[in-house]
């Protein structure tokens, strides 16, 4: 098993998924396993591939802050970031994740425990054959808070796209909080 923090960074093309390119199967650019918990600060993570989290795939808690995710292309879900969350909280501050592509969770996708996107800016994200242009966000407990969403285009949801159930023992819900949704667009490609 993977553990820990794994970077390695390709040359993406003209916004086009290639799928004759090789690709990791989670993490093209940062991979945090299930023990680490790193913090990411003022980084440019950009032009990765991966199946899943071709920008940053996270299994535990992280913060990530002040820092670019752009260009980066999944083959799967989360072309900018991919985070399942099991016992830990994420944090994903002032950030700006713009022109990932995937087929679903086009910037990214957060699954599990409670996760949190503050005063950051998704834009331009496409999921070419799903949900979430902008972000899918599925069975997690997800706090937006102070967003903007632009530019996103996916089948559903072009900006954000959640799913999953909700029970009295296991709460899962979507709060925006003072966020800015324009110009995304729901479409068949």
């Amino acid at each position: 098993e993977r553990r820990g923090l794994r970077a390695a960074g390709r040359k993406y093309a003209d916004g086009d998924m290639d799928y004759g390119q090789t690709f990791t199967y989670s993490g093209g650019g940062i991979y945090c396993g299930v023990l680490s918990t790193p913090t990411i600060s003022d980084c440019l993570i950009k032009d990765n591939y991966a199946r899943r989290g071709a920008g940053i795939s996270y299994m535990q808690g992280v913060k990530i802050e002040n820092s670019e995710i752009s260009h980066n292309v999944a083959s799967d879900v989360g072309g900018g970031i991919y985070g399942l969350v099991v016992r830990a909280e994420a944090i994903i501050d002032n950030c700006e994740i713009h022109h990932n592509v995937a087929q679903k969770g086009g910037g990214m996708v957060l699954l599990g425990h409670t996760q949190r996107v503050l005063n950051s800016t998704i834009h331009n994200n496409h999921a070419l054959a799903g949900e979430g242009g902008g972000a899918a966000l599925m069975l997690s407990e997800v706090v937006m808070e102070n967003c903007l969403l632009y530019g996103n285009r996916a089948v559903n949801g072009g900006a954000i796209y959640t799913r999953g159930p909700s029970t009295e023992h296991n709460p899962k819900s979507m709060h925006l909080i003072n966020c800015t949704i324009v110009d995304n667009r729901a479409e068949r490609t």
